[in-house]
């Protein structure tokens, strides 16, 4: 019960601060508890505060956070409003356009018709001739199983529908067939005789051919019709049959002048890739020939010709025009590339073609084939006119190809957002490589790369640059593009890709082509630019994200990593420009952030730097954002796990103090139970002893002996008065002195008159008190609880009486002298 009552003393002065304890133990409890309660009251009002800072914080962040979501579900739906205009244009048929790079369409090209592969033949479908080549051994070999086209042969067809002669029963057609009945011959045996095995042959010919004669074509469903035949048969030179003299028209004088702008797509065999052709035109089963290996073109794939072949012949006649590409070997023989046909006196004999297309041919997208005629070798682009007579025809076009530029292409890298962290911690060493790929003007692949700065520990996603690369360009080009991507750089392994995409320069060039050739190289309107424009930005619900991403003069691009498509890894704010060479030389700028620094002013990029003065700042750097993270939470799970073991030990240590005073107390009290129990023992031992053996009744005795003898000798004396006198003054006496020793000694009250004569009273009585002296160490002896436990006590207590009375003897001399 006692433990009990000192452990809620101790809680309810640590929790009150008021209330009383359980005696000492309680004071001992209260003035450990403190500690205990300063930690509890941390606690509180840590949770309090950290409570209404996440309020605060979350009632400040919501707004962001809801402008975010919008523009993140904004920019969602213009991806899929993206990828759905890409879906439907590549769902639209493709439409053939001439492209030479330039950007303009050639004054040459201007209102005339640009015809894919195969589709002349669809436009002149009033002519139904072919040409089928007659092969023969290669090189007039023996036995060789190598072939060759040793020339064609062009014949003019009609097809109709079959019908089948109709019979009343199956012997009649029987009949038609095999014909009539032979008489049945027997041999002499009398069985059926065979006949030869010539006469069977010819009998099974003939029924053969009465066989197909079953079908006969029906006229009024031929592609063409009989006159348009006999027409085409005339004009073609041909003849109805063998007993019918030859009823072609006389050959008419024409001119033929074929343009060969560009060869495309070429199958070249070296193990470069590229070849070195050239072109060779000529008139199958004539003299007539062009081109050679000197007019070769060298190291591409896509080569410009630009050639024009005139030549003059009579049709109908020989009306093949052929062209045939090679690729030129300087140690061995040239090697064939392809061929193409052009039926001349075909388009000739057709009456759309010379109504339509006879002043403005069309160009033609001619596909090559090999000797066999398998396709697949790449495209030829010509144009072939065809005039009447050999006088008198109209000049030829003037083909050339665009004119050559010299471009200087300025990229300035400024930031980086949202990028995807590579390194551990949550950052990147980040920095931007930029490749110029393509395809120049001959097809021939040229790339180029350069790479930014780099920005070490970007943090957050966020990569700061403010760099300018230079590229030096050769316009047209066939194809090209810019390729951006995004590393992290590393220095013990390989880089990290964190993603790339690219930015076709196509129409950038073109644009660039067509203004140098309409105002001039030197003209402002030749500065091309892909920059921020404000128009093209996208409206956006989040108004903070132009005050977030800071003034923008690029264009973001996203950064997509090809084993995952679709993802964005990141953003880069990107600037291009374009201008002749001869502008860039007069107003020159320097690479990255050298001097002249202008268009535009590339500021120092905003970074954070490693330094000795910020030890702290540098090993956050060092770790990244996300490992401080992680390591300040560390720290603080850490740091609670020690507040709440330190506190639990306070608590415990309370708890342990209150439980060994408790039990200190506890064994004190038994101690001093035991110790009174032992004095009471020993009391009642004395008490019981004194009994026992009748000291008790002698002590009691000798007490009242004394004091009748002491009252008998003040009496007798006469004292008992003085004795009262001193007893009044000696109590005043202590009575001041205990006021003098509570008050300052200087305010001291001086003694009263009363005082004083009772002081001289006192020092008067001084000798009448000497000779009580005695009297009073009698009383006080008597006073004395003495036990005689033995007879020499008991003898002492009986020589105290003669001496008094002797003392007592004395009484009157000293009344005498007063």
């Amino acid at each position: 019960m006692a433990r009990c009552a000192d452990i809620g003393g101790c809680a309810v002065t640590a929790t009150g601060g008021g209330g009383g304890g359980g005696g000492n133990d309680g004071g001992g409890g209260s003035s450990d508890a403190p500690p205990a309660a300063s930690i509890f009251f941390i606690f509180i009002f840590s949770a309090n505060a950290f409570c209404f800072f996440i309020n605060s914080f979350a009632f400040c962040i919501f707004p962001l956070i809801a402008a975010a979501a919008a523009a993140a579900l904004e920019a969602k739906a213009s991806n899929e409003d993206d990828e759905e205009l890409n879906r439907s244009k590549k769902k639209q048929k493709k439409v053939a356009t001439f492209d030479d790079g330039s950007g303009n369409v050639p004054e040459w090209m201007n209102d005339r018709m640009l015809l894919p592969i195969g589709t002349l033949e669809e436009e002149l479908g009033d002519v139904a001739m072919t040409n089928v080549p007659i092969y023969r051994a290669e090189g007039f070999e023996d036995n060789s199983s190598k072939r060759e086209v040793g020339g064609y042969v062009k014949f003019c067809y009609s097809v109709s529908e079959l019908r089948r002669k109709y019979f009343g029963s199956s012997e009649e057609e029987h009949e038609y067939i095999h014909g009539p009945p032979e008489i049945l011959k027997l041999d002499y045996l009398g069985n059926p005789k065979k006949d030869k095995p010539a006469v069977a042959a010819k009998k099974a010919k003939n029924a053969a051919i009465m066989q197909n004669t079953l079908w006969t074509p029906d006229k009024t469903t031929a592609t063409i019709s009989e006159e348009e035949f006999l027409r085409i048969q005339k004009q073609a030179g041909g003849y109805l049959n063998d007993n019918q003299p030859m009823m072609g028209e006389q050959p008419r004088p024409v001119t033929v002048r074929a343009y060969v702008i560009r060869g495309k797509d070429l199958r070249p065999i070296d193990q470069s890739g590229l070849c070195d052709p050239y072109l060779v035109v000529s008139v199958p089963g004539t003299n007539i020939k062009f081109g050679n290996s000197k007019e070769r073109i060298d190291r591409t794939c896509t080569p410009w010709f630009y050639k024009t072949f005139e030549y003059k012949t009579e049709l109908p006649g020989n009306g093949l025009l052929k062209f045939d590409v090679f690729d030129y070997e300087k140690y061995s023989s040239d090697v064939f590339l392809g061929q193409c046909l052009v039926d001349v006196e075909a388009r000739l004999l057709s009456e759309r073609w010379n109504t339509e297309m006879g002043d403005r041919p069309p160009l033609e997208i001619k596909q090559l084939l090999d000797k066999h005629g398998n396709a697949g070798f790449g495209e030829l682009e010509i144009i072939v006119e065809i005039h009447d007579g050999h006088d008198n025809i109209p000049k030829a076009l003037v083909i050339q190809p665009p004119p050559v530029v010299e471009v200087e292409m300025r990229v300035c890298v400024f930031k980086a957002r949202n990028m995807v962290n590579k390194d551990v911690g949550g950052k990147n060493d980040l920095y931007f490589k930029l490749n110029v790929i393509g395809l120049d003007r001959t097809s021939s692949r040229f790339t180029e790369t350069q790479s930014t700065d780099i920005h070490w520990f970007a943090r957050d996603g966020v990569g700061s640059f403010n760099y300018r690369n230079i590229f030096q360009l050769t316009l047209p080009c066939n194809r090209i593009a810019l390729r951006v991507s995004a590393y992290d750089k590393d220095l013990i392994s390989g880089d990290d890709n964190i993603g790339e995409n690219k930015i076709n320069l196509s129409k950038m060039c073109k644009q660039l082509i067509r203004n140098v050739s309409t105002f001039g190289e030197m003209s402002p309107e030749c500065v091309i630019e892909h920059k921020y424009d404000a128009n093209e930005e996208p409206f956006s619900l989040n108004p903070f994200k132009s005050m977030m991403d800071g003034p923008m003069q690029g264009k973001w691009l996203k950064m997509f990593h090809p084993t995952l498509p679709g993802e964005s890894q990141g953003e880069v704010e990107i600037m291009i420009t374009l201008l002749p060479r001869k502008q860039a030389e007069e107003r020159p700028v320097g690479k990255a952030r050298d001097l002249p620094n202008r268009d535009p002013e590339l500021k120092e990029p905003d970074r954070a730097h490693l330094s000795l003065l910020n030890p702290l700042g540098s090993l956050a750097l060092i770790m990244g954002p996300d490992m401080v993270k992680k390591v300040t939470f560390v720290v603080l799970i850490v740091g609670s796990l020690y507040m709440f073991v330190m506190s639990a030990f306070f608590i415990i240590n309370d708890i342990v103090d209150a439980e060994i005073t408790a039990t200190i107390n506890e064994k004190r009290e038994m101690e001093q139970e035991m110790e009174l129990e032992r004095e009471n023992l020993i009391t009642g031992a004395e008490v019981y002893a004194k009994h026992a053996v009748g000291l008790d009744t002698l002590e009691e005795k000798v007490h009242k002996t004394l004091n009748e003898t002491e009252t008998k000798i003040l009496d007798a004396t006469g004292l008992t008065p003085v004795l009262e006198k001193y007893n009044e003054v000696k109590s005043e006496i202590d009575q001041y002195s205990n006021a003098a020793h509570d008050a300052a000694v200087s305010t001291t009250v001086p003694p009263s008159a009363t005082t004083a004569n009772a002081t001289a009273t006192a020092a008067t009585a001084v000798p009448v008190a000497a000779t009580p002296a005695a009297t009073t160490t009698v009383v006080a002896t008597a006073a004395t609880p003495a036990v005689a436990t033995t007879e020499e006590e008991t003898a002492a207590a009986a020589a105290v009486t003669p001496v008094a009375t002797e003392e007592a003897s004395t009484v009157p001399t000293t009344e005498a002298v007063t």
